[in-house]
């Protein structure tokens, strides 16, 4: 049993994690959950690195605490315990790991039940959780904080006093300001990956990195929410047109095919491939939104606030008044019908 900062845990109970050990800690009475990143470490000064190599490797770390302790003190500053935004209450060094202590939630459930779980609740249900998600990460984006590792159990749900699945955003291990871009690794989960994270995990040169790292902006968590809402309303993510001669090599030779390849693809002489928004989503306005959510140009989709405010209203971005300078008046249902086939597309 070990003690770090009065938290107390037993290492031998904690399993294994993307990013390193993960546990239940106790406190003056209470749960809560622990985090031990595998990487970086703080280097040992026992002599068994090169004294060039331990410095390396403590500025690695030390640039990773400095990045983690200013996203951790924001999300201090913004949210509160029990909301929708579950962050790090403290953290310190423990045998050189980066280690972390946050609220425990109970009435969790396994990660292998939100798919079935989500195809339980009815459309009500779904945007409830959906739009909580949104609000949170409104807040989030509001500090120009970057999730970078937003999917499906990453959206948290649980259980209120009514009964009624509620959403908490969660697991910030991968997120960073958008004035400050990792330039080293990005921690995120690849099938949920935007079209612009994608290209810049692809080269983990640092000079290629700092020239694309304007890329990186909030819309990037935009894009992935396009295909966590096509996943809470399908089932699934949206699946291409077809597959370009390329993508289609990939295919056969039993590699998957993920949406931010869809999008990025442009195989010369052949005509681009695109994602196919299913004809499962009924509701106009919803195409729509995801449709933009998914655009390829991170500055052509909405915002977080947008992304609220149009699934509270279920309005399609289709303006009907007259043109005052050529006294034209939009047929508002046609418009809609071939707006909403082309977006589908």
């Amino acid at each position: 049993m070990a003690n770090i900062i009065g938290y107390t845990i037993n290492f031998e109970d904690m399993k294994s994690s993307t990013c390193g050990m993960i546990g239940v800690a106790q406190k003056d009475g209470k749960k809560y959950f622990c985090k031990k990143f595998n990487n970086p470490v703080e280097p040992d000064n026992n002599g068994a690195l090169s004294p060039k190599a331990r410095a390396k490797n403590q500025a690695a770390f030390d640039e990773f605490r400095r990045r983690k302790t200013r996203v951790n003190r924001t999300l201090r500053d913004i949210a509160g315990l029990g909301g929708n935004i579950v962050f790090p209450i403290e953290e310190t060094v423990y045998d050189h790991h980066w280690t972390e202590f946050t609220e425990y939630i109970e009435g969790t459930m396994p990660e292998d039940r939100y798919s079935e779980v989500i195809r339980g609740l009815d459309e009500n249900e779904k945007m409830l959780v959906l739009k909580i998600a949104m609000g949170a990460l409104q807040t989030i984006h509001g500090q120009r904080i970057i999730h970078g590792d937003l999917k499906l159990t990453n959206i948290m749900l649980v259980k209120n006093d009514m009964g009624h699945f509620v959403s908490k955003i969660i697991d910030f291990d991968g997120a960073f300001f958008e004035d400050d871009v990792p330039l080293d690794s990005i921690i995120g989960t690849v099938d949920y990956y935007s079209p612009e994270l994608a290209v810049y995990s692809s080269n983990e040169d640092p000079e290629f990195r700092k020239k694309v790292s304007k890329m990186m902006t909030t819309k990037s968590d935009i894009f992935t929410m396009g295909l966590i809402l096509h996943e809470y309303l399908t089932g699934e993510k949206p699946k291409p047109d077809r597959l370009s001669s390329s993508l289609q090599r990939l295919e056969d030779a039993g590699k998957f095919i993920y949406p931010w390849q869809i999008v990025l693809t442009n195989d010369r002489g052949e005509e681009k491939t695109q994602l196919v928004i299913s004809s499962a989503v009924s509701e106009p306005a919803y195409v729509a939104l995801i449709s933009d959510m998914l655009n390829l140009e991170p500055e052509r989709r909405p915002s977080a606030v947008e992304v609220l405010k149009r699934l509270n209203n279920k309005e399609l971005p289709i303006e009907a008044d007259t043109w005052p300078e050529h006294d034209i008046t939009i047929n508002v249902s046609r418009a809609k019908e071939q707006v909403i086939g082309l977006r589908k597309l």
